[in-house]
């Protein structure tokens, strides 16, 4: 419960020295200044999103992979088992 609202300060805190920032920026920049730096922001979001989004791809795959893993060896055990009984049956 405390970590939430740690967590909430911390996101108004955040959000409200971001908005000051912009406030800031949008009285001392011109227009085509704005939109430079608010396009330089955005690239900057953008790689750290695609970043992220690669991170957590990569780790569900891994966890897929070692599941796969212990399935192909379960299969393998029951593909031994089957072909001991049928050898069984055949002899």
């Amino acid at each position: 419960m405390e970590n939430k609202i740690i967590i909430n300060r911390i996101t108004t805190i955040s959000n409200l020295i971001s908005t000051a920032v912009g406030t800031v920026l949008a009285d001392l920049l011109t227009l085509e200044q704005q939109n430079f730096v608010g396009n330089y922001l955005q690239g900057i979001s953008q790689v750290l999103l695609a970043v992220n989004a690669q991170e957590a791809l990569l780790e569900s795959q891994s966890s897929d992979t070692s599941s796969l893993a212990s399935d192909i060896a379960m299969l393998k055990e029951k593909i031994d088992r089957l072909e001991k009984i049928i050898e069984g049956q055949i002899k």
